[in-house]
């Protein structure tokens, strides 16, 4: 009898170290380096040995001459670890015109210039709710900047697909994934996933 009793034992302590480890995590996978959302891709950035930052990443290359020419990404950056848009545009930029984004035909709003370095200039976008709601409801983000050019001091128009964008969101949100590393401070290195 007291076999039975330890074997009945043994079986539901077995279930319950199953229930534990295995049936919270099914249903959910967190998001990895490569998913794609529609248009937009999970990535992350290494910035050190335990500082990682990741998010939803868009790349717009031009067809003729293969050069980046935007590199969108939306990631729980912030300071507060909010929302935000962060674009790289070329070095070139003409900063006084600064970056403006607009959704479909919403109202337009300009961004903030943060850093311009050899890799690029980079303009940032806290994504308020109602910015956000124009986001997953939205077709493109229009872009647009000047750059300075041989030709003269040139305006870039460019479209981003929003395709994906509101499951993106809802799976960093989801899996935390988005919010797993220091929240950057006024002189950190801004990621560009």
């Amino acid at each position: 009898m007291k076999m039975n009793f330890l074997g009945i034992n043994m079986v539901v302590l077995g279930l319950l170290v199953y229930i534990a480890l295995f049936i919270p995590t099914m249903g959910f996978t967190a998001p990895q380096v490569g998913d794609k959302f529609g248009s937009w891709t999970f990535s992350c950035k290494a910035l050190g040995p335990s500082n990682t930052k990741c998010g939803l990443t868009q790349s717009i290359v031009s067809r003729s001459s293969r050069k980046l020419i935007l590199r969108a990404n939306l990631g729980f950056i912030g300071k507060k670890g909010e929302l935000l848009l962060v674009l790289r545009t070329p070095l070139n930029l003409y900063l006084k015109a600064g970056v403006m984004v607009k959704v479909d035909s919403g109202p337009k709003r300009n961004m903030i210039l943060h850093q311009c370095k050899k890799s690029g200039c980079v303009a940032m976008y806290n994504v308020s709710q109602s910015f956000r709601n124009e986001l997953i409801l939205g077709n493109k983000l229009l872009v647009k900047f000047k750059l300075i050019l041989k030709e003269g001091i040139v305006g870039i128009p460019v479209k981003i697909n929003l395709n994906g964008v509101q499951k993106g969101i809802n799976e960093l949100e989801k899996s935390q994934a988005g919010k797993r590393y220091t929240i950057i401070q006024e002189n950190d290195q801004l990621p560009i996933f």
